[in-house]
């Protein structure tokens, strides 16, 4: 009995077949400090170690470059991978890339439609801290928008023109929410 159970474990070794897969890809941000530091491209090789259930356990640097390196690693332990009997170690390599970027515009009007001038304009995304969805800026780490300060970077809100038109560039790919705010402080009612 002993025999059959050894030759059944060992057949179920035999059926895994290469390394696991992976199911869904967090894309890195691309960091602020490689960003003012004129960084255009990279690419971190890492080690990772997925569990039989397809969740990332571990990952190991194996080369990169330390303005890029933490955003890799929090990228990948976001990556879910085919569950497998074993799991596994699989070798990856985040790229990074800078260029000009996306750039999301559009135009802002009343419910008759005319053009709102003025209004704030910021490009926010879905973001999770602690297990709990929030709002980001999009250039922000994954703290609420709300307690990020303004930036002075491409990625910084932009402003309503006299057509209500706005545009906001330097954007890295992935889905975006507008919010327009208007400050009353310092204009006549």
């Amino acid at each position: 009995m002993k025999t059959a159970l050894l030759i059944l474990i060992g057949l179920g070794v035999a059926l895994q077949s290469g390394e696991p897969k992976v199911i869904r890809k967090v894309d890195p941000r691309f960091p602020p400090l490689a960003r003012l530091a004129g960084a255009r491209t990279s690419g971190v090789q890492l080690s990772v170690r997925v569990s039989p259930d397809g969740r990332v356990e571990d990952v190991r640097i194996v080369q990169g470059q330390p303005l890029f390196n933490e955003a890799a690693v929090q990228a990948v332990l976001r990556w879910r991978f085919e569950a497998t009997p074993l799991g596994g170690i699989v070798a990856v390599t985040v790229p990074f890339q800078y260029g000009p970027g996306r750039a999301v515009t559009g135009r802002v009007v009343d419910s008759a439609g005319r053009p709102l001038t003025g209004f704030r304009i910021t490009a926010i995304q879905h973001g999770y801290e602690y297990g709990r969805r929030i709002w980001r800026t999009a250039d922000s780490t994954d703290r609420p928008a709300l307690l990020q300060l303004p930036s002075e970077n491409a990625t910084s809100p932009g402003q309503t023109d006299d057509r209500g038109v706005y545009r906001i560039f330097g954007l890295a790919p992935g889905e975006y929410h507008i919010r327009a705010t208007y400050d009353v402080t310092g204009h006549d009612l």
